[in-house]
């Protein structure tokens, strides 16, 4: 019975390591402001953020919707033959109301996105951060990727993008 209780917490603990968790600013409590959907001017990027500032859900430059939740996604590409699998680490969002500033952190613990001609595969974290206008509804972000991956191309380091609030 004692091997089947040690194989019992050994998975326990590996399952617990392997779930995504999304943490906020325990500072701020009202998320309403950066509430609702956040979609990139010309591209498919997108965050949908609670009110309780977690990230529920994302899109990608490839446009595939990914929630937020437990365990590795597998999603059909919107192309033939293209797939993304990945499975998510730590996601964080915070913002700081005093100077407007909202960050938003993803780590991919492992990633692969297939395409016809390619594959790339690895770990990653994406950081979107920069001030947000509450007046005009938009949020001027800069992407850093950071991490390793095979065949990802060098120019896609820092990247610079303008969110729309949709709602």
């Amino acid at each position: 019975m004692k091997p089947l209780k040690c194989l019992l917490v050994l998975l326990m603990i590996v399952a617990a390591g392997c779930q995504p968790t999304a943490r906020q600013n325990p500072n701020i409590t009202d998320y309403s402001p950066i509430a609702g959907y956040w979609k990139a001017e010309n591209s498919y990027r997108g965050f949908i953020i609670s009110d309780k500032g977690e990230l529920l859900q994302f899109s990608n430059d490839g446009g595939l919707r990914i929630d937020v939740r437990e365990g590795g996604t597998r999603q059909e590409g919107r192309t033939k033959d293209s797939m993304l699998y990945l499975i998510l680490g730590p996601v964080n969002v915070s913002y700081n109301s005093e100077n407007s500033f909202l960050e938003i952190s993803i780590v991919y613990d492992q990633f692969v996105i297939e395409v016809p001609g390619g594959t790339i595969s690895g770990s990653m974290k994406e950081v979107f951060q920069g001030p947000v206008d509450l007046k005009n509804g938009k949020w001027y972000a800069t992407l850093t990727l950071l991490g390793a991956a095979a065949n990802l191309p060098e120019d896609t380091s820092v990247q610079k993008y303008v969110f729309v609030k949709m709602d």
